[in-house]
């Protein structure tokens, strides 16, 4: 796994160029993110497709990675990535992102 490499320039762009205080470059949309992590680890290694407004208490497995959820109508960032630290999920699962997101992705970090 090729952990602290920067963006991709293609997504970079795409993404509107953004930089962070140290001048580095960030990816802040759901759809970027899901690309780099598909070139950096392959394809997601779980993932459901939800109903809106469906809870997902249970559905998530207690692994440790990187949670991306896909939220149709979302403004910028089109969902919400999330470090997931091997738990089920609790707390998180109800709030108002997880509810209206349409799918749920997990790239389990070993």
């Amino acid at each position: 796994m090729a952990l602290g490499n920067a963006p991709p320039a293609d997504l970079v762009a795409s993404d509107g160029n953004l930089k962070n205080n140290a001048v580095q470059s960030l990816i802040v949309r759901v759809a970027s993110a899901a690309t780099w992590l598909e070139q950096l680890l392959g394809p997601s290694d779980w993932g459901i497709n939800k109903l809106i407004g469906a809870k997902i208490d249970g559905l998530i497995p207690p692994w440790s990675g990187i949670l991306l959820f896909r939220v149709p109508g979302a403004t910028d960032a089109s969902g919400h990535g999330d470090l997931w630290r091997n738990m089920p999920c609790r707390v998180d699962c109800h709030s108002d992102f997880a509810r209206a997101a349409r799918s749920v992705e997990i790239w389990r970090l070993k």
